[in-house]
């Protein structure tokens, strides 16, 4: 018999777009959500694709907590839940709960970000890729890789780092994280 995986109910204190990728996931692998057809020129399908959305936005709105109903009551208002649709609530709760900073404020942020006094090199490498996701540079890993390099607190492993002609993110992860592990280690 097959386990079936639950998403805990949306609520207004947990991290709502990490929330959206779950439950996305989640009702893709239960093949929960009904694909909404295309509607044709003269509108014969009118009625399926509406029961598509309907079921779709019953299934979003059924994960949701008493208090996230209330919010996205509100957000919606003037408009009945009932009268929109699953990617305009998810829209609505997004905008309202997460609103997306510019690649601007995300590279900011990025390139304040060192390493601190008790962080592992694994995990200050992880919190700066998921900073730099958001900052929509076009060379992803050499912006990484800079930062990486200017926030490391090991100097000595940075020392060694910038003296290499072809460094890449990969060679420099690698090497940063196999000098953590032997201080680790000793």
């Amino acid at each position: 018999m097959a386990t079936r995986i639950k998403v805990e109910p949306l609520s207004t204190s947990c991290c709502v777009k990490s929330w959206f990728e779950r439950y996305e996931f989640h009702v893709l692998a239960g093949d929960h959500l009904t694909e909404v057809p295309e509607l044709a020129e003269d509108r014969s399908n009118e009625a399926v694709r509406n029961a598509a959305i309907k079921k779709n936005l019953a299934l979003f709105v059924s994960k949701c907590d008493e208090g996230m109903f209330k919010l996205l009551k509100s957000l919606a208002s003037p408009r009945n839940i009932g009268d929109c649709s699953y990617e305009e609530c998810k829209t609505l709760i997004l905008d309202h709960l997460a609103p997306a900073p510019t690649k601007f404020a995300q590279r900011y942020k990025l390139r304040s970000c060192i390493q601190e006094s008790d962080e592992s090199t694994a995990t200050y490498i992880s919190r700066l890729r998921e900073i730099a996701n958001e900052c929509e540079f076009t060379n992803y890993s050499e912006a990484i890789l800079d930062q990486l390099l200017a926030g490391l607190k090991d100097q000595k492993v940075v020392s060694e780092l910038l003296v290499q002609e072809d460094l890449t993110l990969d060679t420099a992860v690698k090497e940063a994280l196999s000098k953590d592990h032997l201080i680790l280690y000793r």
